[in-house]
């Protein structure tokens, strides 16, 4: 009896939780039972997500008490570690960390499976075993479902077809996997935001389809799974994005990530790297079997500590630079860079909070930009405003918490003038925004003036600092820029962004609260000059300098979104240049004056990567020179550039070429000639 208050109790929790966020459509499953009554059947969903096995038993339990296999390793991590044993859940053995007995150990449990239908128990059993690597199910080589069928063909099956929850933030959709209990936490503020029962719901569909005439014997595992993802695949729906606050713009269709993840060949990797890497995943984990395309987080169960030290580990071991660990999700990633192949970049994660978006365009009518930032940050403060793949993704609060803890350390250098030889980054727009407030006036430097032409830019300014990353000016050496009488005034920005204190840090952290009220004085105070810039003189090609000034660049930056006749919230793909004029107004200006969200890429001419970004950021806007653009539409498919609504090519007019590329990759966007004293110089 105390049991089984327990057990209601458990349910209805779940059934409260369940309702909160979904709006659940059963189909089909009156039939079922009017047919084959209420026991001794073999329900076989489909698993698009970690939320959906929770679901189906909330769905069912009051009717059916489903048993069902769960891994080991889940049975052993709360809560079900507390209750498994009352709704008499089956574990199922972990086959890396327990090898050939694991196999055993299966086969066993696959026999009380078949027992527990015969007694007249209801079973749930995923034939995939695992959850949507993409918007399809695929069951591999599994073949569960093929061997309880052979034990007891006389199995009541039901077939259970899941749609709705592809995009959920419990799913890969995104790209990765968060483990459950994670994602449910970061997930209970907007539960309570919405008032515990006005949360926007997802609305999802379970049909439940008896055993179909025409289901394939179960000797061939092969034929028996096509089947299955036939069936499960009819419904195939989008990547779709179901909001968390009632603030946000209804639910809306998002890139799928395999448009911007490529696939992981380790086919060069040498075995002996392979088995190192291999191995100390193993010291790590205790599993014994590994494979390449394990993840760190969810099938190796890997602490953020423990991938840190990974991390450090291969730089050790092998002896070579690594990419961020956030890049390094997979096994088969962690040996590809242990191995320094060339190839695609890995793709780092983008956090779903960067499509949360406001619906409608707004500029700020601000005279100054530092003045238009704030504006635009506190109006946003919870809004993403700008990304890449290197920093992430920073709200409005984020990047005033940046520009306050930043801006004091660039104040303190001596001068007026203070030059940034920084890529197209967020990193380049935050160092932009404290030297603003820092009263100092940025100076562009272009490398591409060569030594002398740096020279007389340095000594026409009276420069005597320039900000930029020693990752950038190795890059820069190894292609050949010549640094001699110019590298002793280098200050690496991400050493200062080191420097303050935890007092000011916090600081910072609780003035971003406020919209940036400490600084609102210093955004008055700034100087008329927004930036200098330098071209080449067409006489003799020395740098002639060019000043920018407030006023000017704000009535600019209104009158290109007039011209490209942008009226919603939308993102700007910005990899120009900075020591462009074209460069200087999408990757630093742009953001500052209106709500537009704008994503980094340092270099401009790694078309196939820009269109990777293209599709995972969801671009709607491109703004650049016909051959960037042309690059991008060249390198990248009909899915990747589907987001594009216009491009803005900066020049006289679009080039044929250009528009013809696009009539071909994206029809429904739009051509738009942006003209601009001075853009492209």
């Amino acid at each position: 009896m105390f049991n089984a208050i327990i057990i209601f109790f458990l349910w209805l929790c779940a059934q409260i939780a369940v309702r909160i966020r979904y709006r659940v459509k059963l189909v089909g499953l009156d039939e079922i039972i009017q047919k084959h009554g209420r026991k001794g059947l073999l329900f076989c969903p489909n698993h698009p997500a970690l939320i959906d096995p929770l679901i189906m038993t909330t769905m069912l339990w009051r009717r059916f008490h489903p048993r069902a296999l769960v891994i080991e390793k889940q049975i052993k991590e709360p809560p079900l570690k507390h209750i498994w044993k009352r709704i008499r859940l089956l574990p199922l053995p972990d086959i890396g960390a327990t090898g050939m007995k694991g196999h055993d150990m299966l086969k066993e449990q696959i026999g009380r499976c078949v027992e527990a239908l015969k007694a007249g128990d209801n079973l749930l059993f995923y034939p995939a075993g695992r959850i949507y690597r993409s918007c399809r199910e695929s069951l591999r080589g599994n073949g569960g479902l093929a061997a309880i069928l052979q034990e007891y063909p006389e199995a009541k099956l039901v077939l259970v077809r899941t749609t709705g929850l592809w995009g959920s933030d419990f799913g890969r959709a995104k790209g990765y996997q968060t483990p459950l209990g994670k994602t449910m936490l970061a997930h209970l503020k907007h539960v309570l935001l919405g008032g515990l029962f006005f949360m926007p719901r997802r609305h999802v569909t379970i049909e439940f389809v008896e055993k179909p005439a025409d289901f394939p014997a179960p000797d061939d595992k092969r034929v028996l799974n096509r089947y299955l993802e036939d069936f499960y695949n009819q419904a195939m729906r989008q990547n779709t994005y179901v909001p968390y606050t009632w603030r946000e713009e209804p639910a809306r269709l998002l890139p799928e990530a395999e448009w911007y993840n490529v696939p992981e060949d380790t086919t060069q990797v040498p075995d002996d790297i392979r088995q190192k890497v291999k191995g100390r995943l193993h010291e790590l984990t205790g599993k014994r079997f590994i494979r390449d395309t394990d993840t760190m987080v969810t099938d190796l169960a890997l602490s953020e500590e423990q991938i840190l030290s990974m991390h450090a580990w291969l730089q050790r071991e092998f002896r070579r630079p690594m990419p961020a660990p956030a890049k390094l999700r997979t096994v088969a990633s962690m040996m590809i860079a242990a191995a320094g192949i060339e190839g695609e970049e890995p793709f780092a994660p983008i956090p779903p909070a960067w499509f949360r978006k406001v619906k409608r365009m707004k500029t700020s009518h601000a005279k100054s930009l530092p003045v238009a930032f704030l504006h635009a940050a506190r109006r946003h403060s919870g809004y993403p405003m700008c990304a890449d793949q290197e920093s992430g993704v920073f709200t409005g609060r984020r990047m005033i918490q940046q520009v306050v803890d930043f801006y004091p350390t660039i104040k303190r250098f001596p001068g007026k003038h203070i030059a940034l030889m920084l890529r197209p980054s967020v990193k380049a727009l935050l160092t932009y925004l404290a030297c603003a407030f820092a009263g100092k006036i940025p100076v562009m430097l272009n490398w591409r003036l060569g030594n002398a032409g740096m020279k007389a830019s340095i000594e026409q300014t009276n420069v005597h600092h320039i900000l930029t990353t020693e990752k950038h000016v190795n890059s820069l050496k190894a292609q050949g820029v010549d640094f001699s009488g110019i590298a002793q005034k280098f200050v690496d920005v991400e050493k200062l962004l080191e420097e303050s204190s935890r007092v000011h840090r916090f600081w910072s952290r609780v003035s971003s609260h406020f919209g940036g009220v400490i600084i609102r004085y210093r955004a008055l105070m700034v100087p008329k000059e927004v930036a200098i810039y330098f071209v080449p003189s067409p006489a003799d090609g020395t740098p002639h300098p060019v000043t920018l000034r407030q006023r000017s660049i704000t009535h600019d930056i209104r009158d290109i979104l007039s011209q490209a006749s942008i009226t919603t919230n939308g993102c700007v793909l910005a990899m120009q240049p900075l020591h462009q004029l074209s460069g200087l107004l999408t990757n630093l200006f742009l953001p500052c004056i209106s709500n537009l969200r704008v994503v980094f890429h340092p270099n401009p001419d790694d078309a196939p990567m820009l269109a990777r970004v293209v599709a995972g950021y969801a671009v709607t806007h491109l703004f650049g020179s016909p051959a960037y653009i042309n690059g991008i539409l060249q390198a990248g498919t009909s899915d990747q550039l589907h987001s594009i609504q216009a491009v803005l090519c900066n020049a006289d007019a679009c080039p044929p070429s250009t528009l013809e590329l696009l009539h071909v990759k994206i029809p429904h966007a739009t051509a738009v000639a942006i003209q601009t004293i001075g853009m492209g110089q």
